[in-house]
């Protein structure tokens, strides 16, 4: 699910970048904040499924600090090459991240399916 959201936030991206029309672009970056939204929600709900109970909490909370890190760190960069280039590379950084993110849900195992289905339907 969260691959293929990050394969339409590439393409309405594109579109933002690429179409100039006013409208087309809002309309791309509200559907874009709209597949973009379950992206955290479904990685706690991921990674509360793959780790087992004795270290959940830790692990849980060093995928936040990963994410708030990650959070801190990206918009630093993309302002300093901003600053450097113009604003005409916020595009091609915003595309690249999608990317990223899209390479690094390849790596996340998928997790095993629980001892009671009933905890977690979704």
């Amino acid at each position: 699910m969260i691959f293929s959201f990050t394969i339409i936030s590439i393409g309405l991206q594109l579109l933002f970048w690429l179409v100039p029309n006013i409208i087309a672009a809002s309309i791309a970056i509200s559907f874009l904040g709209f597949f973009t939204g379950p992206y955290f929600a479904t990685g706690v709900s991921v990674a509360s499924k793959l780790f087992n109970d004795r270290i959940k909490s830790t692990a849980l909370a060093f995928v936040f600090v990963c994410a708030q890190l990650g959070g801190c760190v990206f918009p630093i960069i993309t302002g300093l090459v901003a600053s450097s280039a113009g604003v005409k590379v916020l595009q091609p950084v915003l595309c690249a991240l999608l990317v990223a993110t899209a390479i690094s849900w390849l790596f996340v195992p998928m997790p095993k399916e629980n001892d009671n289905p009933t905890l977690h339907q979704e």
